[in-house]
């Protein structure tokens, strides 16, 4: 419902026998000879060629205050306008949102004065309808609920349909993707997908593929393709129905903000982000001018344009179009329903990803006890209402509360794969691989059962039980899992989508820990065409297939084929990484120790000293790995010597790979790693592990965590330690600011922080 300013337009003659009382619903029938109905948003968002009819009623209240005026009618697609004696619109809208009932609420009626109500069709059509008046606001749907009531009532609709001589078949369309969009929500969306089809067909016949409802039901249908995973099905059908609304209806017509919301955010799911928020933008603007900055379709659109902030991790950019979320839906719908339960879950969310502890805890609180009320304690929403919060209790480390919280979920929720993979991950962070595995197969069999198998939602869970297995050493059963990850990627995104090259990939890893070099090096073939075609030479995990493809031809004794791949993998990355980064030196020993076995004794000695060199610059001269590389170097062209130091060499190799993933577990390690080597005196390499970790957790934590705050810290008593006082002072700045923010100033590490700079103060004179 939303309320506009007093405005006269066309108000219906009113006939004195039509009287709507509260509490007394009446059955009525509108017409196809109805006079035609005018109202501020109405005209907006009618299309040109549709007239839209309606009657009017005469309307008292016994007492002053707030009511809920509902019109529904399986025969057309409601709209209700509220006028007062004079025909001054007082409230219009549609917000029930269902295609066949239409909802608004007032909060100024007043006792003794005349209202009008326009019953309308917003769709033209004709038919009989039910007008009800209650006292008060109603109160949030139960969503549940409510989708089970949509699906029944379209489902009667049909019947009545079905018994009416005089019904069109674009009623039977329009019931038809009310029961599929209910039928998608409860995400049964197998079951959705035929009866968006089928209502495309009725409209196509009926309208033409040149009509706005017919591009209307592409945009449902595109929309079901696009969440699951069948982009190539989805984006012809979303830009064709874009098109259509915009030559049809015109480039400003709020029908085309809906389209440009369902494209970004197909756009979104492969990463296009810079397209999808040039689409969002376009459409908040489409809104905010046809229906005003206050209205909840502008809240909605505004909102996924925050999606599109958030996945570029634009934070603080986010933040303030979160509130304005917020504030337009509780002003608008109230605190509890369900858009704005949601918005405030977004908001805690951004408080969190920006540190704000203090600030998100209760919120995320507060919008799962609304969530409980509005969805159901069980409902996935609420699910991952509540995985949220025990998100925010995991960054704080309290991880026994954490597993309380998702066992409780998982007792509400059932065997639902969202419970069940985040008890898994929490097992898995606290090393109870083995109970975590079972956890991830009954995730992945109830996914696969809702997604049919082979559609882009499988890859999540097939991908969480794979590295499980991996854990407990089970590498042919993950190897079989990822396989299986694979075909789920060529079937739902492509044989060409970098999503296909990275499964490739994947499963290419598996069967080199295996030893199967033939294998392997075929799917590592598949991904670096795949890879190189779609994310370019220089990506880390183009690099990382031209790796291992170098290994295979190594294992499979064709050095003639690795030296080249390796010699190209060094290229690459002078261009695009560090001198001091240690995959360059690790790239530099593999190399040397092919060309050692090809004969090439010099090439070898000079392989190994650019290693040497990147391991000097990143850890230092006295650090165990460069002594080890540079003993390599002299010990070359004695063999003893030489495979004597081969079994230590490659065990620091081993470590210091086990460094070199991007995980929050190895930014841990690093961190950990980092700590040890500044208490020995070690400051190069301890500015190497703690800048790394660093790197980590500005990526996965964001700017604002703790642990992001955590490793600046220390970075900044390493940097102080090696006299670079202009380094430390600014990494201790940061730290300190964000551990009051997130902790408190009494928090140990926020005080910590706090000696640290004043000593450095104090030290440089202030």
């Amino acid at each position: 419902m939303f309320l506009v300013a007093p405005l006269l337009l066309s108000a219906l003659p009113v006939q004195e026998s039509l009287r709507l009382e509260v509490d007394r619903p009446l059955e009525a029938r509108l017409e196809a000879t109805d006079p035609a109905v005018r109202a501020p948003l109405l005209d907006v968002r009618r299309y040109p060629a549709v007239v839209i009819r309606g009657r009017s009623f005469r309307f008292e209240v016994p007492e002053a205050g707030t009511y809920t005026i509902d019109l529904h009618s399986h025969f057309f697609d409601p709209y209700l306008v509220l006028r007062d004696e004079q025909g001054e619109v007082l409230a219009e809208d549609d917000t029930g949102r269902t295609f066949t009932r239409a909802r608004l609420w007032y909060d100024g009626f007043e006792a003794g004065r005349v209202y009008r109500l326009d019953a309308c069709s917003f769709s033209g059509e004709p038919g009989p309808f039910t007008l009800t008046a209650t006292p008060g606001r109603a109160p949030a749907p139960n969503m549940p609920r409510e989708l089970v009531r949509a699906i029944a009532e379209a489902e009667q609709g049909e019947r009545l349909l079905a018994e009416d001589p005089t019904a069109k078949n674009l009623s039977i369309a329009r019931l038809l993707i009310k029961k599929g969009l209910a039928r998608f929500l409860k995400g049964e969306s197998t079951e959705a997908r035929p009866l968006f089809e089928r209502a495309l067909a009725i409209r196509e016949s009926a309208l033409g593929s040149e009509h706005p409802e017919t591009a209307l039901a592409m945009t449902h249908l595109a929309h079901l393709l696009d969440v699951r995973g069948n982009y190539g099905e989805a984006w012809p059908l979303l830009e064709r129905a874009l098109g259509v609304v915009t030559r049809t209806l015109g480039p400003e017509h709020p029908a085309n903000a809906t389209v440009l919301r369902k494209l970004a955010l197909a756009l979104y799911a492969v990463g296009r982000f810079d397209e999808a928020r040039s689409h969002l933008e376009r459409a908040v603007g489409i809104v905010e001018q046809a229906l005003g900055k206050e209205h909840p379709t502008t809240a909605e659109t505004i909102a996924d344009l925050v999606t599109g902030y958030l996945a570029q991790g634009n934070y603080d950019e986010a933040l303030p179009l979160c509130r304005r979320v917020l504030e337009i839906s509780d002003a608008a719908l109230g605190p509890d329903h369900p858009t704005t339960v949601i918005a405030r879950n977004t908001l805690a969310s951004v408080l969190q990803t920006l540190g704000r502890y203090h600030d998100a805890r209760p919120m995320f609180e507060r919008a799962l006890e609304r969530a409980e009320a509005a969805f159901g304690e069980g409902h996935p929403r609420t699910a991952l209402f509540r995985t949220n919060l025990a998100t925010l209790i995991a960054t704080q480390g309290y991880w026994e509360e954490v597993e309380r919280i998702l066992e409780h979920a998982r007792e509400l929720s059932g065997e639902s794969a969202s419970a069940l993979n985040n008890l898994a991950y929490v097992l898995c962070v606290r090393g109870r691989h083995d109970e975590a595995r079972p956890l991830y197969e009954r995730a992945l069999a109830i996914t696969a059962a809702e997604q049919g198998g082979e559609q882009a939602g499988m890859d999540f869970a097939l991908e969480n039980l794979a590295r499980v297995l991996e854990r407990l050493g089970d590498f042919v059963e993950a190897t079989r899992v990822r396989q299986q990850a694979l075909s789920v990627a060529e079937s739902s995104k492509g044989p060409a989508h970098a999503d296909t090259g990275r499964a490739h990939e994947r499963v290419a890893n598996g069967l080199l820990r295996q030893e199967l070099f033939a294998e392997a090096l075929a799917s590592y073939t598949s991904a670096l065409e795949i890879l190189e075609a779609t994310l370019g030479e220089e990506g880390a995990e183009t690099r990382d297939a031209i790796r291992g493809m170098a290994r295979c031809h190594a294992g499979l004794g064709d050095l003639e084929r690795a030296v080249p791949l390796l010699e190209r993998l060094e290229a690459i990355e002078e261009r695009t990484l560090d001198a001091g980064d240690t995959v360059r030196a690790e790239t530099h020993v593999e190399r040397a120790l092919l060309e050692r076995a090809k004969g090439d004794h010099d090439e070898a000695h000079r392989a190994l000293e650019r290693a040497r060199a990147v391991y000097e610059r990143a850890l230092g001269a006295e650090d165990p790995l460069t002594s080890i590389v540079a003993a390599a170097a002299d010990a070359l062209r004695d063999a003893e010597r030489f495979d004597a130091i081969l079994v230590p060499l490659g065990n620091a190799l081993a470590r210091e790979r086990a460094l070199a993933t991007d995980d929050l577990a190895t930014a841990s390690r690093l961190h950990a790693a980092a700590e040890e080597l500044l208490a020995q005196g070690r400051l190069v390499a301890a500015a190497t592990r703690c800048r790394r970790a660093l790197d980590i957790r500005v990526t996965g934590l964001g700017e604002r965590h703790a642990d992001t705050a955590r490793s600046r810290l220390l970075l900044g008593r390493i940097a102080g330690a090696a006299g670079d006082l202009g380094t430390a002072r600014e990494m201790l700045e940061s730290a300190y600011a964000t551990l009051r923010t997130t902790l408190g100033e009494q928090h140990p590490d926020a005080a910590a922080a706090a000696k640290n700079l004043t000593a450095l103060r104090d030290g440089a004179g202030g």
